[in-house]
């Protein structure tokens, strides 16, 4: 609300009066996933407005589909970076991490919760006229729960499946020598490599950051040939960045053969 109020920055909030009062679901985390979507939304719009709508889609006995829409009037994403956006350790551009900072787990894990709960999320933008992130989730009335007496206990147990399952996406990302955690590093050294024939310094570097995140092993024998590539990057010293990072593939290739 500072933020918001520090930009003098305009919100609305609609809120369907068709939607029930009560509902089951696992509050923290629709609360997280609209604080990740209010907060880009803040982050990204210099001037103007942000609005929230939620309303019911769907309604079939116990169960109900709500649809909810965060519209801004912000800088706004190209077609082709909007690919991208869901993606772990992705931001539309490397300026922009530069300018208004994240590291981009947001959406990605805002996608994995909203996923969680059956639903999907979308996004439609265009560059400088602003983007509306929308989602849909389904929930219970939780009739039947509170008939026969286990309400709590399907919230509960709801609960800790979902932070299970959250943290469980998050740790094979990050766990070097995952399956999961090879593939991102492959992208990742890919694009890096790209980015320093190009010259692009700026996405070199956030590159960097995220590369130095996803080979942060126990043993930390990769750290020395990172901090090397990450210097030569931040000097723009073509020549040595070429090296160093022939250097740090061998020796991911290495140590990921074990």
């Amino acid at each position: 609300m500072a933020e918001i109020n520090k930009k003098e920055l305009h919100i609305s909030v609609y809120i369907d009066e068709s939607i029930p009062r009560f509902l089951v679901g696992d509050e923290l985390r629709i609360v997280r996933i609209l604080n990740n979507l209010l907060s880009n939304a803040v982050k990204f719009t210099l001037v103007g407005q942000i609005s929230v709508d939620v309303s019911k889609t769907m309604q079939v006995d116990d169960e109900v589909e709500l649809f909810f829409m965060v519209r801004d009037t912000g800088i706004g994403i190209s077609r082709e970076e909007q690919n991208q956006l869901f993606q772990s350790f992705r931001q539309a551009d490397a300026s922009i991490t530069r300018r208004f900072g994240g590291t981009g787990l947001g959406l990605s894990i805002t996608k994995q919760l909203v996923e969680m709960m059956n639903g999907t999320i979308h996004v439609e933008s265009e560059k400088g006229k602003g983007s509306c992130f929308s989602f849909n989730i389904k929930l219970s009335t939780g009739q039947a729960a509170k008939e026969n007496g286990a309400l709590s206990e399907i919230q509960k147990k709801w609960s800790n499946l979902l932070v299970e399952r959250e943290q469980e996406a998050k740790d094979n990302i990050l766990k070097f020598g995952s399956e999961e955690n090879k593939e991102e590093l492959k992208k990742r050294m890919e694009k890096l490599i790209l980015s320093i024939e190009l010259g692009s310094w700026d996405k070199a570097e956030t590159l960097m950051e995220t590369i130095k995140a996803l080979t942060d092993s126990p043993d930390g024998d990769m750290k020395k040939p990172i901090l090397r590539l990450g210097m030569a990057i931040r000097k723009e010293n073509y020549e040595k960045s070429i090296a160093a990072y022939e250097q740090v593939k061998a020796a991911l290739q290495e140590r990921l053969a074990e």
